[in-house]
């Protein structure tokens, strides 16, 4: 698919977003900066509205050094988005881009930490703004204002910290936006992930016990992509897993 199709097709998808987005953007002034931790309305199959069934527990043994993701086979189609790089512009365009894998992915943390990358600190006044939505709704489940990162690079995004929780079995997709045209949304930019809670199964409780340093290998081998990153040690690690869902290019 070319990079005009997709933005054609997720043009509708990101219509109600970033109206709730833009409505919250006008009632904020830019926030203060803070420090950076070291690609559709889509159409969702009658029979995907299942808890996403994780790897099995044999699917395939832990990696002795780096984790192995291992996707859940759920039969989702693809939900990570983010908005088209403007070409011809004298100064490049900041790229915000969400960790998350292609399909929706997993937690056992009802509220988990997030991670989104920006590539580039945009100059002058921008708005970064997160939004959790359901998989079948547009209305946001939650919206907040973010502070706007000192240094580019990997953020960090804790939901507890912000009361936000998750209930089970159900998708939600979150996103990052940088506003600094609330007026014209497609001059903003965004990136459009997926996740869904699901209490780890006793099987992965039994191989967490005797998992040692090695939790993000645990968490990888069975299909939790977000306790994978967040367990997992800066470096390597995670720019494996990064690597593993097509993210090789936020990692050195």
């Amino acid at each position: 698919m070319t990079p005009s199709t997709v933005e054609a097709a997720v043009r509708p998808r990101c219509r109600a977003g970033a109206a709730a987005l833009v409505a919250l953007a006008l009632s904020l002034a830019p926030a203060a900066p803070a420090t950076s931790d070291s690609d559709t309305k889509k159409e969702v199959p009658q029979d995907a509205a299942a808890t996403p069934t994780p790897a099995p527990a044999d699917a395939k043994p832990v990696a002795a050094t780096l984790p192995v993701f291992v996707p859940p086979q759920s039969g989702r189609p693809v939900v990570r988005l983010r908005s088209a790089s403007a070409r011809g512009t004298e100064v490049p365009r900041p790229v915000v881009s969400v960790l998350a894998p292609e399909r929706v992915g997993l937690t056992t943390d009802p509220q988990p930490v997030l991670y989104w990358h920006l590539d580039r600190v945009p100059r002058g006044e921008a708005v970064v703004l997160f939004a959790l939505t359901l998989d079948t709704r547009d209305d946001p489940v939650a919206e907040f204002s973010l502070p706007m990162p000192e240094h580019a690079g990997v953020q960090r995004l804790s939901l507890g910290e912000h009361g936000v929780r998750l209930e089970p079995g159900i998708d939600y997709e979150w996103s990052v936006a940088l506003v600094a045209d609330p007026e014209r949304w497609s001059q903003n930019i965004f990136s459009i992930g997926g996740i869904h809670y699901a209490a780890a199964p006793s099987a992965l409780d039994k191989r967490l016990r005797g998992a040692g340093e090695a939790r993000a290998n645990v968490y990888a081998s069975m299909g939790y992509w977000y306790d994978a990153y967040a367990s997992a040690p800066a470096g390597a690690a995670r720019d494996a897993l990064l690597q593993q869902v097509g993210l090789q290019s936020l990692t050195p």
